[in-house]
């Protein structure tokens, strides 16, 4: 009899949690009966039609982010209503909301195993004094220790929850990519129309202040190199202040903005060169999937994942980068810097051979997050 598993999210919408989220139940439905919860209605990654969706809070979008995290109480039970009539035996959640309401629901029905996924650097994200930061720093202390299981996608981060959250049950699984399908969409006609005279930079990610576009969009600006083009794959609130930045800079011929692509892999595998420009991030999938068509890496040495990625010995316990080094896998920069990201844009244009030598290296360490290999310990999970 096959294992009742549970999923909580968000929503399908675009993201590296709701693309984990997809995978998973597109990859292994033939193996557990999942049961789909989101709270959204948003949905773009799609999953067979068999799985059932249950949508948790039909009016989620409307509630600010005290009100929803407020909510979560309410929301809890009847997640654990749904687990008790489904007879589920594992829950694993993605996102900051999903995980509160299913480390709650293990205190009012305890049968199933309660899993939450950590995607991203706690004690950045909720770094300050609002009292919304403040709110979530106590539910993460308070409520992520009722869970059976806390799963970070980096080994920093999980650092940051033993260290400063006091979280003991923990265990890294990292994000995973599918190299084959990677491969095959990427040979798909690109919508763009590339200039082979042109340099191509690209980037991919939500239009908001943790990726933080404006900071490449200047450092592009003070490199000044003469056949280069700055492409940026998403969608995002900052969307017309970027615009504006642009026409300012007088950069509309040279940096694009492309909006969401559900296929991006076609258009990174016409470009010369990823760039991350983040103030923090969990373990860039974006990165992954850029490094699985080939892409040479420029990344913010930001916590966390960029070092564990790009790095062949990287340690807890150092100093972020404060210039620019060449590391194994693809070069760091420091965070939050123009000047270091500048420079590093012109020395992968200007180095054909440091160029060629990261393609090839950034294939190498992508076939380390393979779909199968990471699929695997989920599997384990689910199993216990």
């Amino acid at each position: 009899m096959k294992k009742k598993v549970l999923l909580l999210n968000i929503s399908l919408r675009g993201g590296g949690a709701e693309r984990i989220t997809s995978g998973l139940i597109n990859n292994l439905h033939n193996e557990y009966d999942f049961t789909l919860v989101l709270l959204s209605k948003d949905q773009e990654y799609e999953i067979p039609s068999h799985i059932e969706v249950v949508y948790l809070d039909n009016q989620y979008q409307g509630y600010s982010s005290i009100k929803a995290i407020l909510r979560t109480p309410f929301l809890a039970m009847k997640l654990a209503s749904i687990c008790k009539e489904k007879s589920i035996d594992v829950v694993l959640s993605f996102m900051y909301r999903p995980n509160y309401i299913a480390s709650l629901s293990k205190l009012l029905y305890s049968k199933p195993k309660i899993y939450i996924s950590e995607r991203n650097f706690p004690s950045k994200v909720h770094k300050g004094s609002s009292f919304s930061n403040k709110l979530s720093r106590f539910l993460i202390k308070s409520l992520y220790p009722n869970a059976d299981l806390v799963i970070p996608n980096s080994f920093e981060a999980s650092k940051d929850l033993k260290d400063n959250f006091g979280v003991k049950n923990l265990k890294v699984i990292n994000n995973f990519i599918d190299i084959a399908k990677i491969a095959s969409l990427s040979n798909d006609q690109s919508e763009y129309s590339f200039d082979k005279d042109y340099f191509y930079f690209v980037t991919v990610g939500s239009l908001s202040e943790q990726k933080n576009h404006e900071l490449l969009i200047r450092a592009f600006k003070k490199a000044s190199i003469d056949k280069a083009k700055l492409l940026i794959i998403g969608k995002g609130h900052l969307k017309v202040s970027l615009q504006n930045l642009i026409l300012a800079e007088n950069l509309e011929e040279k940096v694009n903005l492309l909006g969401f692509k559900s296929n991006p892999f076609s258009i990174l595998k016409n470009c010369n060169c990823f760039v991350l420009s983040s103030k923090f991030e969990g373990f860039p999938n974006v990165m992954l999937e850029s490094m699985a068509v080939g892409l040479p890496v420029i990344s913010t040495d930001c916590q966390s994942g960029p070092r564990e990625i790009l790095a062949k010995d990287y340690l807890f316990d150092r100093q972020e980068t404060k210039t620019l080094t060449n590391e194994k896998y693809g070069i760091l920069v420091q965070n939050e810097s123009i000047h270091s990201m500048s420079e590093a844009l012109i020395k992968i244009y200007e180095n054909k051979e440091l160029e060629h030598k990261y393609s090839k290296l950034s294939y190498e360490r992508a076939l380390e997050f393979d779909k199968p290999i990471l699929m695997s310990k989920f599997k384990s999970l689910f199993d216990e």
